[in-house]
C-alpha cells in the first residue's frame, strides 16, 4: 500500500513538471527463468537482453505507446516502462535511460527518466523533456571504462538529454531493449516496437542482437504460474528489430 500511495504522489509530480523528481527505483531482472535455448521468463522484465562480453554501447529506438487507462480503477497506479541498457541481466547494477506509459486511474503520464541503479530513478522534467504518444524515442548508454554516460532523444518533441556517472566496479556484462512492468501492475501499452537495436564490445561495433548471444525475455506474472503478460516477438529487420505486445496487466 505504501508503495502504491508513493508512486501516485510522484505521477502528481510527474504531471506537474517537477525537475528531479524520483519514484522507486526498479533494478535488475527479477524472478529469470530459463525456460529453454534462449528463452527466459522474468516477473519484470520482456524483450531481449545480450550478453557474453563486456558491452561498450547499446542503442535501441521505440514509439511511444499510448496508456489504455480506461479500465483502471480509481487511484490504482499501471507502470509501463521502455528503455535500451547496460547491465542488469547477470549482474547487480543497471545503467538505463527509456520512457513511461503510466496510468493513476484513469489519467494517462507520459515521461522519460534516467537510472544508474542501485542509485535512485531520476524523473526528467516533462515541461523540458515532454513525452507523448507517437513520439519516436531513441536511447544509447555507453562507457568508456572510466564514465559511462546514457542519452535519450524525443526526435519528434526535438530535445536530447544525457546523463554520466563513474564506470567503476560496473560489470557491462550485458545489453537489454526492455519493456518493464517494476511494480504490480502493467499498463495496457498494446504494443511496442523497438528497431535500430545494436550493441558494441571493444571487438565489435554496432552489431545487432542477433549477432551476439541472446535471450528472448517473456513478463509473466510468476516464473512457475507463467500467465504471460508481455509478449515479445521474433526478431526482424537483420535482427535489429521486435514488437512486444501486452496481453495482461
Amino acid at each position: 500500500m505504501k508503495r502504491r500511495v508513493l508512486l501516485a504522489c510522484v505521477a502528481v509530480l510527474v504531471l506537474a513538471g517537477s525537475a528531479g523528481t524520483s519514484r522507486p527505483s526498479a533494478g535488475p531482472i527479477h524472478g529469470k527463468l530459463r525456460v529453454g535455448a534462449g528463452t527466459v521468463y522474468s516477473r519484470n522484465w520482456s524483450g531481449y537482453a545480450a550478453s557474453g562480453t563486456t558491452f561498450t554501447d547499446v542503442k535501441g529506438s521505440w514509439t511511444q505507446p499510448t496508456a489504455d487507462c480506461s479500465s483502471v480503477k480509481h487511484r490504482k497506479v499501471t507502470i509501463a516502462a521502455f528503455w535500451s541498457g547496460l547491465d542488469g541481466y547477470n549482474s547487480r547494477t543497471v545503467e538505463q535511460t527509456g520512457t513511461e506509459a503510466d496510468c493513476v486511474g484513469a489519467t494517462p503520464l507520459y515521461f522519460a527518466w534516467y537510472e544508474f541503479y542501485p542509485a535512485g530513478l531520476v524523473v526528467l522534467d516533462s515541461s523540458t523533456y515532454p513525452v507523448s504518444p507517437g513520439d519516436t524515442l531513441s536511447a544509447e548508454v555507453s562507457q568508456d571504462g572510466t564514465t559511462v554516460t546514457a542519452s535519450l532523444t524525443d526526435s519528434t518533441q526535438g530535445w536530447t538529454h544525457s546523463a554520466s556517472t563513474s564506470a567503476a566496479r560496473l560489470d557491462f556484462s550485458s545489453a537489454e531493449w526492455i519493456t518493464e512492468a517494476p511494480s504490480h501492475s502493467l499498463t495496457n501499452f498494446g504494443s511496442v516496437s523497438f528497431s535500430s537495436a545494436n550493441a558494441s564490445d571493444a571487438s565489435n561495433t554496432s552489431k545487432a542482437i542477433s549477432f551476439w548471444s541472446n535471450d528472448e525475455i517473456t513478463l509473466v506474472n510468476h516464473p512457475g504460474n507463467a500467465t504471460v503478460r508481455a509478449d515479445p516477438g521474433n526478431l526482424t529487420s537483420g535482427g535489429t528489430a521486435f514488437t512486444i505486445d501486452w496481453l495482461h496487466s
